[in-house]
């Protein structure tokens, strides 16, 4: 049981997470184990939840099966078979991302493309330790954490793949809906080595984090503007960082610090905004301002998971301030305001946020929340999912090995 649980643990992802602020604190007080603590959040932040179950195994109606040790070239679009629920027996599901008219399902072994038909393609045998998948639009980015190693997707095939530029281990990565991606990696005499390529693989832009660790990173509808966040530890205290930074400009265009809050994602917010998304706490800044007074929303709790979107607007759900059994799930407009907020006694295990629309995972159910804070039930579980992923309002849940739809 406690084998199958730290699995589950290092799969979780949110687009959503768990942070613990009093371990943060107490890991990246000490500051030999600074680099370490930024992993842990970024881990955290990629992969998620508490274990929801690790018994979750039965299967519902009939399962293909989809075996990425039987199918040999990458390179093929070979149509298997078709339906849901889909079982994916060459390793454990990681992770699922909305991708063109279906989804990529990563898993230890292989990264698979799923159409919403349930047509699912030639898998593409990674190899990586620790794999993991950003997406956006038609484009996504899979990176292996310890090697530093990387490849681009597009039309389920590889369209480049390399390692980071100082062969460190990668901390964070981002896509953007052109395919442009940047990639965040340790740094060798510095903390951080920011690089920025095109599609094609060619190095746009690199700049070197000297003192704090990057643990988030955006990239501007122009593609010309980069914005990350980054860690560190001073006084005993866990500080976040944020950077705007241009191509085109060796030396910084904006920086803004504050204390007492790990950063775990960052987003542009219009032109002349930023959102820092916390462990505790989302924060708007003015990019415009020399000394800029931030609009600050603080959660009820510790934040259990979180999306957002691209006009701006993040959903957060966190256990209610005094109970031990309702959840709180709330919804931020780009401006920093409470739109709405609901509540449940199902523990939120994920959410979905894009276009307004927003959908909540719970050990139980899939909801949908209406911008009035009204709960809608749009699925029973029978057991219980780890993660799930929306495209074209449909609905992908998975449980240990297992992909469904709807």
């Amino acid at each position: 049981m406690d084998e199958n649980q730290n699995q589950i643990k290092e799969q979780m992802k949110q687009k959503t997470r768990t942070v613990s602020a009093k371990s943060i604190v107490l890991i990246v007080s000490v500051c030999v184990l600074i680099a370490a603590a930024a992993v842990l959040l970024i881990l955290m932040a990629q992969n998620g939840l508490d274990d929801p179950a690790a018994q979750a195994a039965t299967q519902e109606g009939e399962v293909i099966e989809v075996s990425p040790n039987t199918l040999q070239s990458p390179a093929q679009n070979t149509t298997s078979s078709k339906g849901f629920p889909v079982s994916f027996t060459g390793g454990k599901i990681l992770d699922v991302e909305a991708i063109g008219g279906g989804v990529y399902v990563l898993t230890k072994d292989a990264l698979c493309f799923v159409s919403g038909t349930g047509d699912f393609h030639t898998p593409i045998n990674h190899g990586y330790s620790e794999p993991v998948l950003e997406s956006n639009g038609k484009y996504a980015v899979l990176f292996d954490r310890l090697s530093g190693k990387f490849m681009l997707l597009s039309d389920r095939k590889i369209q480049f793949s390399g390692q980071s530029e100082n062969g460190q281990q990668i901390n964070c990565a981002a896509i953007g809906p052109n395919g442009c991606f940047a990639v965040a990696a340790k740094g060798a005499n510095y903390s951080s080595l920011l690089t920025y390529y095109n599609k094609s693989g060619k190095i746009l832009f690199s700049w070197e984090c000297a003192k704090e660790y990057i643990v988030a990173i955006d990239i501007s509808k122009g593609k010309n503007n980069l914005l990350c966040a980054a860690l560190n530890a001073r006084n005993g205290e866990i500080t976040t960082k944020m950077y705007l930074l241009n191509i085109a400009k060796t030396e910084t265009v904006f920086e803004y610090e504050f204390g007492g809050a790990a950063a775990m994602e960052c987003r542009f917010s219009g032109k002349n905004e930023a959102i820092v998304i916390c462990n505790d706490r989302r924060v708007l800044v003015d990019l415009r301002q020399e000394e800029p007074e931030p609009l600050v929303f603080s959660y009820s709790s510790d934040l259990l998971c979180r999306a957002s979107d691209e006009k701006g607007n993040t959903a957060v759900a966190c256990q209610k301030f005094g109970s031990f059994d309702t959840y709180e799930i709330s919804i931020l407009d780009r401006r920093n305001e409470l739109l709405c907020t609901a509540e449940t006694d199902e523990k939120v295990l994920g959410l979905y946020c894009n276009d307004g629309k927003v959908y909540v995972l719970t050990n139980n159910s899939v909801f949908k929340l209406s911008n009035r804070g009204h709960l809608s039930r749009i699925k029973s579980l029978p057991e219980v999912r780890l993660g799930f992923a929306v495209n074209q309002s449909n609905v992908y849940h998975y449980s240990l090995n297992t992909l469904y739809k709807n």
